[in-house]
Parts: structure tokens; C-alpha cells; sequence
């Protein structure tokens, strides 16, 4: 998560638990994992207890998802400074996904369970292909940032005054935080914006619009608009900007702490609206 979320966090940090019975996969604790182990490549100390978990992560997440993710490369975080949240709370970045590489943070402190449900949070971001689609027509974001292309799921903009482009991440970091917490009985997201966004997800799966391995195929694709379409029933040739504003803007209200039955209830309204739109044209 070391991309800047520039998106104000919830003002209380909180551990949120995430029940069997919020788990659309239905997996329980024999979930088998895969026969074959990851090699977990290491560029720095870690116990035993903690590699064993690493481990356990990445076959977990194989099995679920049928992935192949052999080979790991774990490093040490040297960089991450804690930063202090709107409402006084010191955060540290735990962990973070650089060119296909998790780092590590071990001043954030770590139990078996807390490195294992943050490695399969990290995993879906190591998913997202080397190459950035970018896009022939740039266009507005509701914040007033310039798209300019897709990454996985994340949207890379141009913001007022910097000339770099950085990351939009709401919509990857609900996915990756959905599908790490539905694999894991319960499993403790972070923080509450976190919760938030992947039982949002999860309201969306539960009423079928599509499966979390679909997630898993638009984040190897840069497939934004795909993802959008999912959400809205709508032909992906048919979305448009104001399309890929509108659910940006709806996770982005999850993220801020809005209600989400009230925020999902206007997904569903923008659904119906689309549908009746559709037989009209028929």
C-alpha cells in the first residue's frame, strides 16, 4: 500500500473482524493448500515463524484463486515514516509492494496472523502487470485530476502541479483487501476504511454481479473498465467517464466513513436506471 492514497483516512483506526458468515467463497479452516511451496526468496532476517507464514499465505491465495505465484522476493522496509492521521493516531506502513517485491516493516510489529493476512492483501497488488494502459483521451477525475491510463486497477493521474503521475488506488485496494479477507476465517482488516471498502465488495458478490475471481483477472489486465461494467450491468463498450467517475466517487464516499447501505442502495439505483435505459433501446 505504499502508493500514495490521497484520500483522507477514517478518523478511527480500528481492528475490524471479518466472519465466516461475510465469506461469499464459503471456505472454511480445512481449506487445503496447495501441494507445491513457494520459494520465498529473503533479503533479510526473518524467524522462522514468520517465513512459515509467508508461505502458508501464498499457497493459500494459489489455491483460491488457481494462481501460480512460485517465487517471493521479501526485503526489509528501510524508508516508511510514520505518519500521523487526521485525528492524532501515529500510523506505519507495515507492508508495501514495489517492482514485484513485498517489503517489510519491522517496526510495525508483527504476529503469524497479522504478516499472513497482510501478505495475502499484498498479493493481489503483485498481480497487476508490468505495463501501464494508457489512454489516447485523458480525462477529468471527480477530484479534478487528469486519468491518464490503468495499472491494475488503480487509476494513474496527473494531479495540479506535479508533474509525476501517481496512483488513484481506492477501487485495487477494496479488491485486494475483498479478496485477501474472504480466503482467511477471521481474518482483521487494518483499519475501518478498509473493512468498509471489502464489504462493499462483498454486498456486490453476495447479489451476483460477479465473482471474487473475476477481480483477480481485471487486476492482471488493467481491466478498470471492465471492473466498472461488472458493477453497473453495463456493456464495457459502453462505459464512459462519467461511468468511471461515478463508482470512483462511490468508493471514495466508502472510504471517507458514508454509509454504506446508503452508498450501495445508490449502486443498485444507478443499476436499474441502466437496465431500464437498456430496454428502451431494445
Amino acid at each position: 500500500m505504499k502508493n500514495i492514497i490521497y484520500l483522507c483516512f477514517l478518523n478511527v483506526i480500528l481492528a475490524c473482524n471479518f466472519s465466516d458468515r461475510d465469506n461469499p467463497l464459503k471456505l472454511t479452516k480445512d481449506l487445503m493448500v496447495a501441494k507445491i511451496s513457494p520459494e520465498i526468496i529473503l533479503h533479510m532476517d526473518l524467524p522462522d515463524s514468520l517465513i512459515k507464514a509467508i508461505k502458508e499465505a501464498v499457497q493459500k491465495y494459489n489455491f483460491a484463486y488457481g494462481l501460480n505465484i512460485n517465487n517471493v522476493s521479501i526485503y526489509e522496509d528501510t524508508t516508511s515514516q510514520p505518519e500521523q492521521l487526521i485525528d492524532g493516531t501515529i500510523n506505519l506502513e507495515a507492508l508495501h509492494v514495489k517492482d514485484g517485491s513485498i517489503f517489510i516493516n519491522l517496526q510495525a510489529g508483527f504476529t503469524v496472523k497479522k504478516l499472513r493476512n497482510s501478505v495475502k492483501h499484498e498479493l493481489f497488488h503483485l498481480l497487476n502487470p508490468d505495463q501501464i494502459s494508457l489512454l489516447e483521451n485523458h480525462f477529468s477525475l471527480f477530484n479534478g485530476d487528469l486519468v491518464v491510463g490503468y495499472k491494475g486497477l488503480k487509476l494513474r493521474v496527473l494531479i495540479p502541479g506535479n508533474p509525476d503521475t501517481i496512483n488513484f488506488l481506492v477501487l485495487e485496494e477494496a479488491a485486494a483487501e475483498f479478496c485477501a479477507a474472504i480466503i482467511e476465517p477471521g481474518y482483521v482488516s487494518p483499519c475501518a476504511s478498509y473493512f468498509a471498502l471489502a464489504n462493499f465488495l462483498s454486498r456486490m458478490t453476495e447479489s451476483g454481479w460477479f465473482k471474487p475471481s473475476d477481480l483477480i483477472k481485471m487486476q492482471h489486465h488493467n481491466d478498470v473498465t471492465g471492473f466498472c461494467s461488472a458493477i453497473l450491468n453495463k456493456p464495457r463498450e459502453e462505459i464512459g467517464i462519467e461511468d468511471i467517475n461515478f463508482i470512483a466517487t462511490q468508493f471514495t464516499r466508502v472510504f471517507r466513513g458514508i454509509s454504506l447501505e446508503e452508498v450501495f442502495d445508490q449502486v443498485k439505483q444507478k443499476r436499474r436506471i441502466i437496465y431500464k435505459s437498456s430496454l428502451l433501446t431494445m
